[in-house]
């Protein structure tokens, strides 16, 4: 999985939570859009290979 393909899966990752979220309690989204980046640069943060193609890109 290359760097293109992990944003890619990353950002759906997170719109599809903002959208579950939405259905549930819409005034909550704006958190959960918060949680779900915030998760996702953790993973971003914890790959080595990311990080490494991310600093020479």
């Amino acid at each position: 999985m290359d760097r293109a393909d992990r944003d890619y899966y990353l950002a759906r990752i997170a719109a599809e939570e903002i959208a579950a979220q939405r259905a549930t309690h819409p005034s909550a989204a704006e958190t959960h859009k918060r949680l779900a980046e915030e998760y996702a640069s953790l993973i971003v943060a914890n790959d080595p290979e990311y990080r490494f193609t991310s600093a020479s890109a």
